[in-house]
């Protein structure tokens, strides 16, 4: 008996602990990003000052619905914003499992679709769940509060890569003063094209740190005061030493979302 009732107490103990710690994170009014230890892949958590939740690429498998069940309330199954960089895999596969168990209200993706499996089903969900998704180009203006928004840099209007990487939403978010570059995988001639629109104080590294993610015209026309670099276990050499070598030249802190999911506020 005198077990049970301890199993018990502990049960009561732990939920009122996760009560907690869920209205602690729901009535707190600083604006928070996320960057989600998803493996080799990319997925961007931001929740706004008005308590809006943008969810930017999914990463290449299910285990985003873990990261998000750390950072959001339990009770709370509702995404305003979902937004697609680009369709390959290791951005689209989670979000595949997201719409699954989360309400989303609204997708932005890119002028550019696919023909692979893992896109065509994230269209039936959409279709299937009454998802509106609205596709966005250079200029395009996301207004999300008095002090929030996101300025969209990349693509021009029907451009067009062999590429697919090099046709990502560049996003450059703004918040209390303060900007925050997502890239998607876009390459750095992509970058340098954009030209000196891309400064920001926080730089999301494009495509997990590739040879090819950065230049030092890129990295000079950013300006950032830290780097985030999302990346997991993979055969691919990311993040390239080179791009490392970079970013320790300008002396730019970087930090890896292998070693775990990384915060910033506002």
């Amino acid at each position: 008996m005198q077990k049970r009732k301890k199993k018990i107490y502990t049960i009561i103990i732990l939920l009122l602990a996760n009560l907690f710690l869920s209205s602690y994170i729901f009535f707190d009014k600083n604006g928070e990003i996320a960057f989600l230890n998803v493996g080799q892949g990319d997925s961007e958590l931001i929740r706004t000052k008005e308590g809006q939740i943008v969810l930017i690429d999914g990463g290449p498998t299910a285990q985003v619905l873990e990261e998000l069940g750390k950072e959001l309330p339990y009770w709370d199954k509702t995404i305003d914003l979902v937004i697609l960089s680009h369709p390959h895999a290791d951005h689209l596969v989670g979000l595949n499992y997201v719409a699954k168990k989360y309400k989303i209200k609204k997708v932005i993706e890119g002028s550019k679709a696919s023909d692979t499996p893992e896109y065509k089903t994230w269209q039936n969900i959409k279709k299937q769940k009454n998802i509106p998704t609205v596709r966005l180009s250079k200029g395009s203006r996301i207004i999300l509060s008095k002090n929030e928004s996101m300025d969209v840099l990349w693509p021009e209007k029907n451009y067009d890569d062999k590429d697919l990487n090099n046709d990502s939403l560049v996003i450059n978010f703004t918040a209390e003063g303060k900007k925050y570059l997502f890239t998607g995988d876009a390459g750095s001639k992509v970058l340098e094209k954009i030209g000196e629109k891309l400064k920001a104080d926080y730089l999301k590294v494009p495509h997990h740190g590739s040879k090819t993610a950065l230049t030092q015209k890129a990295l000079s026309d950013i300006n950032p005061k830290k780097a985030i670099i999302e990346v997991g276990e993979n055969s691919y050499g990311h993040p390239a030493q080179s791009i490392l070598g970079l970013l320790k030249k300008n002396r730019i802190p970087y930090f890896l979302t292998l070693n775990g999911s990384q915060f910033l506020y506002y």
